[in-house]
């Protein structure tokens, strides 16, 4: 099961909101965010 904290939570939503204002920054940081989970959900469930 993939846990976010309640600061990850609120940073993504923040990232969420200059997205509209800065779309290709944001969306180039949101992919590394996205990519670091998906990494933990695939470590954490191997073990």
């Amino acid at each position: 099961m993939l846990r976010i904290s309640d600061h990850d939570k609120k940073t993504m939503e923040q990232r969420v909101k200059l997205e509209q204002q800065r779309p290709y920054y944001t969306a180039k940081t949101a992919s590394c965010i996205q990519h670091k989970y998906v990494m933990q959900h695939i470590v954490q469930s191997k073990n």
